[in-house]
């Protein structure tokens, strides 16, 4: 997992004044969380700050944060384990990182395979992906909802377990399956439809068709739109009770830098439109090559 990947287009969705804008906005909210002595919610905002000054290329500040917000989730009592893993990662602490995942008798056997990576231990993240891509592989191929999405999971797992064969199979699988459902109706809220259109986008950058990927993710912008300004009430609802969890998963994996530009304080309407703009980016980035 590496948050500085792409921290150059990152930047790229913001002028310095919404930087510093956000900044303010976070550091209030970090006091506020202080004033309340909820320690937990001032780890989130420590972070949040820290990402801010990490876009605005202020590095030494930024680590300042990330060692704040590991100091406020000492006194938490619950710890999202994932912003210590996080704030570890930033400040390169990376054996601490993978100790403390270790640490859990549950541990997520994705961030456990990425901790791996980041340590160099290679071979065996490497054992992890395969046998989370097998896993996957199995759920999608059973699959008759959102087996798209699925697929190209399987596809990306299959990639980072170095099974080139397997993650072409899957990517060309998830492309032959969208195009068998695309002209069919299909009964979707206008959220569900924006993120659908936005996977499938990834699916087909994924393949190398990159004018065809650019279409989706316009169109998934265009959703994106009307979800906001005609059909609110739906959208808020099926974050809470769609299929978000599905989407936010593998979104995350596609795409792990950009948990810098989701902000605690934000409503999630912004962070929807600045990940569609970073895949334009990300995207156009590519199509220059």
């Amino acid at each position: 997992m590496n948050l500085m990947k792409n921290i150059e287009i990152l930047r790229t969705l913001f002028t310095e004044q919404e930087l510093k804008k956000n900044l303010k906005k976070a550091q209030r909210k970090l006091q506020k969380e202080l004033l309340d002595r909820d320690c937990r919610m001032a780890a989130f905002c420590s972070l949040d700050v820290a990402h801010i000054y990490d876009l605005l290329e202020e590095r030494e500040k930024a680590e300042y944060y990330y060692r704040t917000a590991l100091k406020y989730l000492d006194h938490a009592k619950y710890q999202p384990l994932w912003i210590r893993i996080e704030c570890l990662h930033a400040l390169k602490r990376h054996e601490e990182a993978l100790h403390t995942i270790l640490d859990d008798p549950h541990p997520a056997q994705l961030e456990l395979a990425r901790l791996y990576e980041s340590t160099g231990s290679h071979d065996i993240a490497q054992e992890i992906y395969i046998e989370l891509a097998i896993e996957q592989s199995k759920k999608a191929d059973e699959s008759e909802f959102l087996q798209p999405l699925f697929l190209q999971h399987a596809s990306d797992l299959w990639e980072k377990a170095q099974n080139i064969e397997n993650a072409y199979k899957y990517n060309e699988r998830a492309v032959e399956v969208w195009e068998e459902m695309k002209n069919m109706q299909l009964s979707l809220h206008t959220i569900e439809e924006a993120w659908l259109y936005e996977e499938v986008g990834y699916i087909y950058e994924k393949a190398g068709k990159f004018s065809t990927a650019h279409e989706y993710y316009k169109k998934a912008e265009s959703k994106y739109e009307l979800a906001y300004t005609v059909d609110v009430t739906s959208a808020e609802a099926n974050y809470a009770d769609g299929d978000w969890d599905y989407y936010i998963g593998c979104f995350y994996f596609q795409l792990p830098e950009i948990r810098m530009i989701e902000l605690s304080f934000e409503y999630f309407i912004k962070f929807d439109f600045k990940r569609i703009k970073y895949r334009y980016l990300a995207l156009e980035k590519k199509m220059k090559i």
